[in-house]
């Protein structure tokens, strides 16, 4: 029985050693931007501080791209790729190779960087837009927005009308919603931030007589559709372009 009880804690201890368990978040300001600042949570494993490489992307406004089969991960920012791959001490950006001195790790198909080594090189190589301090804890950040909605188009095709709403990054389908209500179509975007100026810009024409965009809250945004006629089918798709599509249906084949 004494056996049994010590090889049980013998194995929570290892699972507890090798899994990132949750710490204190890092405090995110922004220079010369009108936003508030937030946090950034972090994990610890093997004494060393981890932050996911989805959300730290997510602060940098930077377009994301998931090869699942190759557990990698690249990020875009101002024109310069950055590849991160799971298990995996090597960064490459650019065809500069850049060495952590911890390996990435991988929970629930989510890559997580050690932030130390990780905002090391992005501020190499991108000094003037993004600094680290380690004592505070404290990731300062300029000149990457973090709008990512910044564009829409309304085209009009066989059967009804397509509207395309152009992202930075690409969102899941789960983080985006459609529903309709008294004449509107509304779409909210779980983690969406928009260009109001670029949006007020959109010509309506078609089924669609108004759009009225609303930034709800930092992390979810709202774009309501006024339509001039009930529509028979409506849906919703995400691409790899980064793109939400939506398709009206308003006539029969």
């Amino acid at each position: 029985m004494v056996n049994s009880q010590q090889n049980f804690l013998i194995i929570w201890l290892l699972m507890a050693f090798q899994c990132p368990a949750f710490s204190q978040s890092i405090a995110i300001k922004y220079r010369n931007q009108n936003q508030p600042e937030s946090t950034l949570e972090t994990v610890m494993s093997n004494n060393v501080r981890y932050v996911s490489l989805y959300k730290f992307a997510d602060l940098l406004n930077a377009r994301t791209y998931l090869d699942d089969s190759r557990k990698e991960m690249t990020l875009t920012i101002h024109q310069t790729n950055i590849k991160v791959a799971a298990f995996n001490p090597f960064v490459l950006v650019g065809s500069n190779m850049f060495q952590m001195t911890s390996e990435t790790l991988l929970q629930a198909n989510e890559l997580f960087v050690p932030l130390n080594d990780f905002a090391d090189i992005i501020v190499r190589n991108f000094p003037e837009h993004i600094f680290y301090d380690r004592k505070t804890h404290t990731l300062e950040i300029s000149g990457f927005s973090r709008l990512n909605i910044t564009h829409i188009s309304i085209e009009e095709k066989a059967n009804g009308y397509l509207i395309r709403l152009a992202t930075t990054r690409r969102f899941e389908a789960a983080d985006v919603r459609l529903r309709e209500r008294h004449g509107w179509l509304y779409v909210d975007i779980y983690g969406g931030r928009i260009d109001s100026v670029a949006l007020s810009k959109t010509r309506v024409h078609g089924i669609v007589v108004k759009i009225v965009p609303h930034q709800v809250s930092d992390k979810t945004a709202q774009i309501g559709f006024r339509l001039k006629r009930a529509i028979l089918e409506k849906q919703l798709f995400v691409n790899n372009d980064n793109e939400i599509l939506i398709s009206l249906k308003t006539r029969q084949n």
